[in-house]
């Protein structure tokens, strides 16, 4: 899909709160739910999951989105969502989806974890961590482990390596209240 036709689609998906797929580059993810925020070069997605439950808000880079369609069981999954009481699903106020920086930044303000993908080279992978340590062209990433337990130190990531961020799921959730916050230590 050509960046002006995907842009089109995209606007029209925020404007109007439909439930639409966004595909992305061959061989990613793709991403069921309502676009809640556009920026110049980030959209924001509150996402649904395989049972039809709202599962989280992704952020998404604009240049890889390849497809916007609308969800084929969308009367279905609205009359899902509502029985949680999540239709409409819902929005997230105040994030900056400006740049990379600024998604990182102000959704880590919000969600005590997040996870970050690079599909381009770590695929099906996601670092889930608090960011830190916030440079011009990097940040830090201090890792919470599989086993609910603080990686050392933090990880090192480039604004361009970043091609996802999620908050808010519930492995997201269950891993900050088992492991607690981070040591402190300089992340």
């Amino acid at each position: 899909m050509a960046a002006a036709k995907a842009w089109k689609r995209i606007s029209a998906a925020f404007a109007d709160g439909s439930l639409v797929r966004v595909s992305r580059r061959k061989g990613w993810d793709d991403f069921d739910g309502s676009v809640v925020g556009m920026g110049r070069t980030w959209l924001l997605m509150a996402t649904t999951d395989a049972s039809a439950g709202f599962s989280g808000f992704d952020a998404l880079r604009i240049e890889d989105v390849r497809k916007v369609v609308p969800v084929w069981n969308a009367d279905f999954l609205q009359a899902a969502l509502a029985l949680e009481g999540h239709w409409p699903l819902p929005k997230l106020d105040e994030v900056d989806l400006s740049s990379t920086r600024a998604v990182v930044e102000s959704l880590g303000q919000q969600y005590p974890l997040l996870s970050v993908h690079d599909e381009r080279t770590r695929d099906d992978e996601r670092f889930i961590g608090v960011p830190g340590d916030f440079r011009r062209k990097s940040f830090r990433l201090h890792e919470v482990t599989p086993r609910a337990t603080w990686d050392h130190p933090p990880s090192r990531w480039t604004y361009r390596e970043v091609s996802s961020i999620s908050v808010g799921d519930r492995y997201e959730d269950r891993l900050w209240q088992i492991a607690g916050g981070p040591p402190m230590v300089k992340v």
